[in-house]
């Protein structure tokens, strides 16, 4: 038996919002057992690359784009969440 399908998450924005939305991400195993799926924080876009730099690594994504196409576009994403103003 194998555990639950992990699903690429994508969200476009690093401020705030992306803040709460990837932590309530990664909170579903906790709240949701067993779980539907996994959510992988694969990729968070933002103009500034400094920026965005810094709030994939504090909040655990694995990629940052400063193009919003290349975080829709990225193959391992199935979940776009659009945090942006």
């Amino acid at each position: 038996m194998s555990g639950p399908r992990r699903i690429g998450v994508a969200i476009l924005g690093y401020a705030f919002m992306c803040k709460a939305h990837s932590h309530a991400f990664k909170s579903i195993p906790h709240f949701f057992y067993p779980p539907p799926a996994i959510p992988d924080l694969v990729v968070v876009y933002g103009r500034t690359e400094e920026k965005v730099k810094l709030a994939a690594a504090n909040y655990g994504f694995r990629k940052y784009v400063t193009d919003w196409r290349k975080a829709v576009d990225d193959p391992e994403v199935e979940i776009v969440d659009n945090c942006l103003p």
